[in-house]
Parts: structure tokens; C-alpha cells; sequence
């Protein structure tokens, strides 16, 4: 039996997933934690990390390499996205997180996060085509996919954290304000014409998505807590977001299914999907619940039981 340890550090958020694989070739989670971290908020105007992040980011790793030990994980894999990618210190972080923990925490290119994403996607969705986005707090990865093979992917330097900032969107979004987000975020979008009328279904990962998902399946009192594969029209998708767009950020903090921790950065985040939505025409949205750290479990686990992807 192997237990391997998959660390994330990203632009919002820090998590820690621990699984077994058996000699059989069967696996299962065993723990799962997660901590806000907010690293797009923490760099400063010349591009740096501040030592409010270093401090907050290396104490997590701490707690997340104890963790690694008392579950005697046999391999750690920890990657670090957009935040500590785009800063100018982000190697000295690295560095500091494998003097202080031990960890060798590697800071991974958009498209190899692009990558996993899809990988994370297309082993547990059954889905033939589609489009990914992989919406994080400091970037999205958007990834094409037809007959389950990946056509095209690219990582956009907007999540819902960092363009939250960049627009201030914390309370109400007025009109104009709306108008000037939709503009800044589609610009970028024009830039990559296969996602123009592609009309496929949008597969949503990460927090956004899965908060979207789970605001619609509480408005509907829909039976289920499970987010993983549940699917949602554009049109229900635009309701919601007109409704929260005029919400203040007091009143947000009470929408069902949509906690106070993301009640700041969801409309940020929503503008993003909203955008993505009008570029490629499409018309339902799937969530998944699997995206980049199951994509670094399946590559390792094909690697080392030279099974295919």
C-alpha cells in the first residue's frame, strides 16, 4: 500500500489531499483539508509577495507537512499556481517552504495546470466534448476537448480574486461598473477564437463553479449536497447572477449555499463564467468536483502502474 499526498497551494486557497492506493490498484481518500489563503491579495505593486503571505503560506505548509507525517505518506506532490507564479519572490517562497517544511513545492505553467485540470476532468466525467474552464483565484484555465482528447488550453491571468481587486467588487455591482468588467474580461477571451460559438457544454471547476452549483441546488431545495456532474442551464445561470449583482455583500453572506468566505469574490468569479458563456454560446454548464489535484493523483497513479491516462 502506497499513501501519496497532493498539496495545492493556490491563488485563494491551500489544500491537502491524502490517499491510499492498494496492491491491488484500488485507491481511496483518507484526508482532506483545506485553508483560505488569499495569496492574490498579498502581492504588492512591484509584483511581489508580501510577508503577510510568506508568513500565512508557510504556516499552512507546516501544518500541511505534520499532516504528511502522521499519515506517513510515502510521496508528497505539492504545486503552486498562478499567485506565486506571477510574483517576482515566488522562488524564494519555494524556497523558504523546503528549508522551513521539507516540502519541494514546485511552481507549475499554466498550461501543465491547464493540463491536469483535464486530466482530473476527463477520468471522471463522461463527458466526449466540452470546454473546461479551471477558475481559480489569480487565473482561468480554459481547455478544449473533443472526443476526450485535449485540442486547446490556455491560462488567462484572471480569477476571482485578483479581479476582484482590480474592480473593487466587493459590494453591489452597479450597471456601469458591470459593464466595464464584462468589456476588461471579454477582450482577453476575444483573443482565442476557438472558444467562439463553439456551442459546447461548459465544465465548471473549482470554487466558483462548485458555489454556483450548490446556490442553485438550495433555490431548488434540490435533495442532493453532491455538486460532482450536476448540471444547470446558462439561463439559470444569468438569473442568479442579475439577482447577486444588485445584493450587498452583507446580504450575500446569507444566500444559501454561498459561504461568507467566498461571498467577496463571487461575483468576480461569476463575471468571469458570464463572459465565458457569451464567447462560446453555451448553453448548459457542468460542474465537476474533480479538477487539478486529481489530475496530479492520475498522472502519478498511471505513471506508476503503467496504466493509460
Amino acid at each position: 500500500m502506497q499513501r501519496i499526498a497532493i498539496i495545492d497551494i493556490g491563488s485563494n486557497s491551500a489544500r491537502l489531499v491524502i490517499s491510499h492506493i492498494y496492491k491491488s490498484g484500488a485507491y481511496n481518500m483518507v484526508f482532506n483539508q483545506k485553508e483560505t489563503l488569499r495569496l492574490a491579495q498579498k502581492t504588492d505593486r512591484d509584483g511581489n509577495l508580501s510577508k503577510e503571505a510568506f508568513e500565512s503560506t508557510l504556516k499552512i505548509m507546516q501544518a500541511f507537512a505534520f499532516m504528511c507525517r502522521q499519515y506517513k505518506a510515502d510521496k508528497i506532490i505539492a504545486v503552486a499556481t498562478a499567485a506565486i507564479r506571477n510574483a517576482k519572490n515566488g522562488d524564494r517562497l519555494v524556497q523558504e517552504v523546503s528549508d522551513r517544511t521539507g516540502v519541494n513545492l514546485h511552481i507549475i505553467s499554466g498550461n501543465a495546470e491547464a493540463f491536469l485540470s483535464y486530466i482530473g476532468v476527463i477520468n471522471t466525467l463522461p463527458m466526449k466534448d466540452g470546454i473546461i474552464f479551471d477558475l481559480g483565484g489569480g487565473s482561468t484555465e480554459l481547455i478544449l476537448f473533443r472526443n476526450r482528447t485535449l485540442v486547446e488550453s490556455v491560462s488567462i491571468p484572471l480569477g476571482a480574486v485578483n479581479t476582484t481587486d482590480i474592480f473593487n467588487l466587493r459590494d453591489t455591482m452597479p450597471p456601469n461598473v458591470y459593464s466595464d468588467v464584462n468589456f476588461f474580461i471579454s477582450t482577453r477571451m476575444e483573443k482565442y477564437s476557438w472558444l467562439k460559438d463553439a456551442n459546447l457544454p461548459l465544465i465548471g471547476v473549482g470554487g466558483t463553479a462548485r458555489t454556483v452549483a450548490k446556490m442553485i441546488q438550495r433555490s431548488r431545495e434540490y435533495p442532493s449536497s453532491r455538486v460532482h456532474n450536476y448540471i444547470f442551464s446558462a439561463q439559470s445561470f444569468r438569473s442568479l447572477f442579475k439577482k447577486l449583482r444588485s445584493t450587498s455583500l452583507g446580504n450575500r453572506k446569507a444566500v444559501p449555499g454561498l459561504s461568507e468566505e467566498r461571498a467577496d469574490i463571487i461575483l468576480a468569479g461569476m463575471s468571469i463564467i458570464n463572459c465565458l458563456l457569451a464567447q462560446t454560446g453555451s448553453k448548459r454548464i457542468v460542474t465537476s468536483g474533480c479538477g487539478l489535484r486529481e489530475g496530479l493523483f492520475y498522472d502519478y497513479y498511471a505513471k506508476t502502474n503503467n496504466v493509460p491516462l
